[in-house]
């Protein structure tokens, strides 16, 4: 069918096989952004981006909004009302949820645990420990001290002729076209190499997304993760040992990629070993406030303050 301009108009099914095909484009256009660190920066500024676009592809075959209540069940209130009001109510309760739920995590019986690294303890033992370790890290070229973590993983570490296995998810690649990454600047697998000197008889294990700075050294070696991909986190776990003295996630810094390390560290963590989540933005604490709450009676957790943001610090004590 041909309008009076000489254009082409296509019919239903036509018009739905070209949707289908864009929306195809669109999700590759999705990844592609979400696996660099300016796409990335893009997505989160504008939220909902991929939902609008998703709705507009939706209103382009059935000539309605999406239905944003139907893609977000667990949130959407059980009521009559008018459309967009419902909706309006479905996002406002993501958005609130968590800090609802950490409210009601305080009523447990299970304190929360909540504080900063300088507050904690430090005897000559684990200070020498702590400057050691910070030095070594600073040879490697690791940030890790302008975090201030040497100071917690020192103090945890004391006994390092004693420690065994030690993981560490996030080498630190300098390749700008993986999400999370370093400058150019940047040294990847430095922190593996300060615990493997630090630690002197324990096997050092460490995981990362960039293929590329995969690497084997002495008592060093690496595998490929996918934080985001469940199957790849279990393919992991079968190619590791278990009882680990230590297992660190500083990879992908985003809640679900830390939830998977934080359920993969509880499975293989000895007892006294910790699984410590690193660099957590303040702004998430509520989630982390209720994950703290939800642990087995077997750990304890410890949310502390850094110099920039939070680590949430799991030990297993039996």
């Amino acid at each position: 069918m041909v309008s009076a301009f000489g254009i082409k108009i296509l019919g239903p099914s036509q018009r739905a096989a070209g949707v289908t095909r864009m929306k195809q484009i669109e999700n590759k256009i999705f990844l592609t952004l979400s696996r660099t660190m300016a796409g990335r920066s893009l997505l989160g500024a504008v939220g909902l981006w991929r939902l609008a676009v998703d709705s507009f592809f939706d209103f382009l075959i059935t000539r309605r909004p999406a239905n944003i209540i139907g893609r977000f069940p667990l949130y959407a209130p059980g009521s009559r009302g008018p459309y967009p009001i419902l909706a309006a109510m479905t996002m406002a309760t993501i958005e609130r949820i968590p800090s609802l739920l950490a409210e009601l995590a305080e009523f447990s019986s299970r304190p929360i645990v909540i504080g900063t690294l300088s507050e904690q303890e430090q005897d000559a033992r684990s200070l020498d420990s702590s400057e050691r370790l910070g030095r070594l890290l600073k040879q490697y070229g690791s940030d890790k001290t302008r975090h201030g973590y040497h100071t917690f993983y020192g103090k945890i570490l004391q006994d390092s002729q004693s420690v065994k296995r030690v993981l560490e998810i996030g080498l630190g690649t300098n390749n700008e076209d993986v999400i999370s990454h370093m400058t150019s600047d940047g040294k990847p697998g430095a922190s593996l190499r300060a615990f493997r000197d630090f630690c002197p008889n324990a096997q050092i294990y460490g995981a990362d997304l960039d293929r590329r700075i995969l690497f084997k050294d002495d008592r060093i070696q690496t595998y490929f993760v996918d934080q985001l991909d469940q199957e790849s986190i279990e393919s992991l776990r079968g190619e590791i040992p278990t009882d680990f003295d230590l297992v660190i996630d500083d990879g992908l810094h985003s809640p679900d990629a830390n939830m998977g390390i934080l359920l993969l560290g509880l499975q293989i963590i000895k007892v006294g070993g910790w699984v410590v989540i690193e660099d957590i933005k303040p702004a998430a604490l509520p989630l982390w406030k209720v994950a703290a709450t939800l642990l087995p009676a077997e750990y304890e957790a410890i949310i502390l303050q850094t110099n920039y943001e939070l680590i949430f610090a799991v030990r297993r004590l039996r």
